[in-house]
């Protein structure tokens, strides 16, 4: 099955993964889906110099996505992601690339800032959703894929997971460390406890199909 969200480790690439980044220094990695992405963890952040880089890599390399990226209510300085954010996500039409969002505790912040752009790069992934079903059904009415974690199972989205089921969802790891040890087991414990709460025998297609938008969009650029 195709993970929609991962982080690389010392293990190599896979090529059934999206790898995400979320710091400037990872962003010289490499695989077969590999997305560029930062989050504004720095008090200090020149914004022009960030956005110029990110752009630089993203234009020279047309097999490159973009994420996470996002905004975090635990993280200070809330101005200066939405402005990180805006902009990333300007840079995500403008060269057609996929977007995986990181958003914590300000959810309506970032559906606004999704409904306010006149188009949206050609596939949003939420990564690590646990909101509400009311919320899952604004996001697939924006065409926003819904990812789901392991942690999913300590929500009280558990609870509703055959109606979200209805809406469509996909799964990821968001798996991070020193190497891949234990990883197989995680992925396939996640597929299975996730198709049994959710009655859904068809999740890994779905994930799998994630993995063919990638392809074709690596392939039409």
């Amino acid at each position: 099955m195709f993970d929609c969200h991962r982080h690389l480790t010392s293990s190599p690439a896979r090529e059934d993964a999206l790898y995400c980044s979320y710091k400037k220094n990872e962003w010289n990695q490499s695989a077969p889906f590999f997305s560029l992405g930062y989050l504004a963890l720095e008090e200090t952040i020149d914004i022009h110099s960030l956005l110029c880089d990110m752009e630089e890599k993203i234009a020279s390399n047309p097999q490159v996505s973009i994420g996470e990226v996002g905004i975090d209510r635990r993280i200070p300085h809330m101005d200066v992601q939405i402005k990180i954010f805006q902009e990333i996500l300007h840079l995500a039409v403008q060269y057609q690339r996929t977007l995986t969002l990181h958003v914590v505790r300000e959810t309506g912040g970032a559906i606004d800032l999704l409904k306010n752009q006149k188009q949206l790069p050609p596939l949003v992934i939420w990564h690590g959703f646990t909101g509400s079903i009311e919320t899952a059904k604004e996001l697939r009415k924006l065409g926003v894929e819904i990812s789901l974690r392991p942690q999913v199972t300590r929500t009280k989205l558990v609870h509703h997971l055959e109606e979200l089921n209805q809406l469509g969802f996909i799964l990821e790891t968001d798996w991070s460390g020193e190497n891949d040890n234990g990883y197989e087991e995680v992925l396939n414990n996640h597929v299975k406890t996730m198709r049994e709460l959710s009655n859904n025998e068809y999740i890994e297609e779905k994930c799998d199909d994630i993995r063919s938008i990638l392809k074709d969009l690596q392939t039409n650029r």
